[in-house]
C-alpha cells in the first residue's frame, strides 16, 4: 500500500502502486559516490509482497532495461559513466523506454516489471527491517486504502468456487506461505464472517448477473490486506513510535470510487465498492474531468482535495470553522511518547465517502476480534450495504455506525498482527 508523495516536510501515502517517481521515505545508502535519498522510482512499501512473489529468497533481482537502447553503454562497464549518460537523457525519452520495455516483458500494461528489489546498493534491506530499524525521514504522515482495494487483484469472481482457490490467487502474490499458515490465515478470514458480503451481492444483482461465492469475497480481503493495508499500519505505527508528534501520523479508509459504474457496464458487476486507486481520481481526475463528477463525487473530491492541501501545508489535514465537525483525528491516541501499553495499539481511522458517509472511527485492539465485543451472529442482514454509486437515505450517525460497524468486521490489528509476522515470506 502505499505510494508516497513529499511536499514540504509532510508525506502522504495512496493506495495505488505507481509508475510515477514519488519520493521515498527511506533512507537508503551510498553507492557511486551519489548520495540517493529519497529517489526510489518507486516507493518502500509499493507493490509490498508483490515485488518478491516468485523469489522465496526475497532478492531477486529483476533485470533492468538495456542502457544501450538510449545510446548509454560502456565499454568498459563503467556505472558511473553510464548513470552521467543517462542522466542528459530526455524525461520523455526515458519514460517512452522505460514503458516499451515493461509492456514488452508484461503485456499488455507492463506492472510489475520495475519492481524494488534488495540488492545491497539501492535498497540494502527488505522495507520492513529498514523501518523497524528507523532508517526513514522522520515527517508526518497520512496513509490510506481503500476498501476494497484487494477486489481487482483477486481477479475474476466466477473464477472461486472453492477454499483452494484463494491459495491460488495467494500465490500469483506470495508462494512462500506453508500449509500452517494458510491454516491460519483462512481461518482469521473464515467464509462466515463474508456471508454479509454474499447477501450483499444477492441483493443488488440482476438476474442475468454471475452467482459469485463467498470465497471470492475472502480472498479479495485476504489480497487487500496482504498487499496494502497490514504493512501500511505497521509502517504508521513505526513512524509513531519516533515521533514525538501525536498527530505524526493518520489513516483512511475510502469508501467511494468514480470508475464503478465503468466496471460494472463492463460485466464486472461483483466491483461495487472502492477498488484500487479510487482515491487517485478524486485527487487528480485521473479519470474523468471534475464537471463529468456526480455531485456525491464532487463532495468526495473536494473533502479530500482540502485535506490534503492543508496537510501539506501545515501537517493537518484538518480545516478551520465548520471543517472541524468532521475532524481527522491522530492515528495513535493510545500511544504516549511513542510507547502504547498494548501489544497492539488502539487506532483512529477516517472513513470517507460512500454508503457510510465521511468521519472518524476509533477501534480498540480487541474489537471485532474472535475473544473481542464482535460476533457474526450480531450482524443485522436487513440493511444490505448499498453500491458506492448510490446512497441510503440514513442519516450522518446512523451511516457512520454502519461504517464503525463495518471496521470492526475487518478485525484489522488481529489479522494485522497475523499477517506482519509472515514479512519475510512476503519479501516486505
Amino acid at each position: 500500500m502505499g505510494r508516497v508523495s513529499c511536499c514540504a516536510a509532510a508525506l502522504w501515502a495512496l493506495a495505488s502502486c505507481t509508475s510515477a517517481v514519488p519520493n521515498d521515505p527511506v533512507v537508503t545508502v551510498d553507492e557511486l559516490g551519489v548520495r540517493y535519498r529519497g529517489l526510489a522510482r518507486e516507493s518502500v512499501e509499493d507493490f509490498n509482497s508483490v515485488k518478491f512473489a516468485d523469489d522465496t529468497s526475497g532478492s531477486r533481482r529483476f533485470a533492468p532495461p538495456q542502457p544501450y537502447t538510449l545510446g548509454c553503454n560502456s565499454s568498459s562497464g563503467d556505472e558511473e559513466e553510464i548513470l552521467h549518460c543517462l542522466r542528459d537523457v530526455p524525461m520523455d525519452k526515458l519514460t517512452e523506454t522505460a514503458m516499451g520495455y515493461a509492456m514488452e516483458n508484461h503485456p499488455p500494461a507492463g506492472l510489475f516489471t520495475f519492481i524494488p528489489s534488495v540488492d545491497d546498493d539501492f535498497l540494502p534491506d527488505r522495507q520492513s527491517v529498514l523501518y523497524k530499524a528507523g532508517r526513514f525521514a522522520q515527517v508526518p504522515i497520512v496513509y490510506g486504502w481503500t476498501h476494497d482495494d484487494g477486489a481487482t487483484n483477486a481477479g475474476p469472481a466466477t473464477g472461486y468456487q472453492s477454499e483452494a482457490d484463494i491459495k491460488t490467487a495467494i500465490r500469483g502474490f506470495a508462494h512462500a506461505l506453508t500449509d500452517d499458515d494458510y491454516a491460519e490465515l483462512f481461518a482469521l478470514y473464515p467464509a462466515s464472517e463474508f456471508d454479509e458480503e454474499v447477501h450483499n451481492y444477492e441483493a443488488r444483482k440482476a438476474a442475468a448477473d454471475p452467482t459469485v461465492s463467498v470465497h471470492y469475497f475472502r480472498a479479495a480481503r485476504i489480497l487487500r490486506d496482504l498487499l496494502f493495508t497490514c504493512s501500511s499500519l505497521e509502517f504508521a505505527a513505526e513512524i509513531r513510535k519516533r515521533s514525538d508528534d501525536p498527530s505524526s501520523v493518520r489513516l483512511y479508509d475510502l469508501n467511494q470510487s468514480t470508475v464503478t459504474p465503468l466496471l460494472q457496464g463492463a460485466g464486472m458487476v461483483w466491483l461495487s465498492g472502492a477498488v484500487h486507486g479510487s482515491d487517485m481520481d478524486y485527487l487528480y481526475n485521473n479519470m474523468f474531468p471534475r464537471e463529468k463528477l456526480s455531485e456525491a463525487d464532487l463532495e468526495v473530491s473536494d473533502r479530500m482535495l482540502a485535506a490534503f492541501i492543508n496537510f501539506a501545508y501545515a501537517g493537518d489535514p484538518n480545516g478551520d470553522g465548520a471543517e472541524a465537525a468532521s475532524s481527522w483525528p491522530e492515528a495513535f491516541p493510545s500511544m504516549v511518547n511513542g510507547a502504547s501499553s498494548q501489544s497492539k495499539p488502539a487506532l483512529n481511522v477516517q472513513l470517507i465517502g460512500g454508503p457510510w458517509g465521511t468521519g472518524s472511527c476509533h477501534l480498540t485492539p480487541d474489537t471485532g476480534s474472535r475473544e473481542g465485543s464482535f460476533a457474526p451472529e450480531q450482524m443485522d442482514m436487513q440493511h444490505p450495504m448499498v453500491d458506492s454509486t448510490k446512497y441510503g437515505e440514513m442519516g450522518g450517525n446512523e451511516r457512520l455506525q454502519h461504517g464503525q460497524r463495518e471496521l470492526e468486521r475487518d478485525r484489522l490489528q488481529e489479522r494485522c498482527g497475523f499477517i506482519n509476522t509472515l514479512a519475510e515470506k512476503l519479501g516486505r
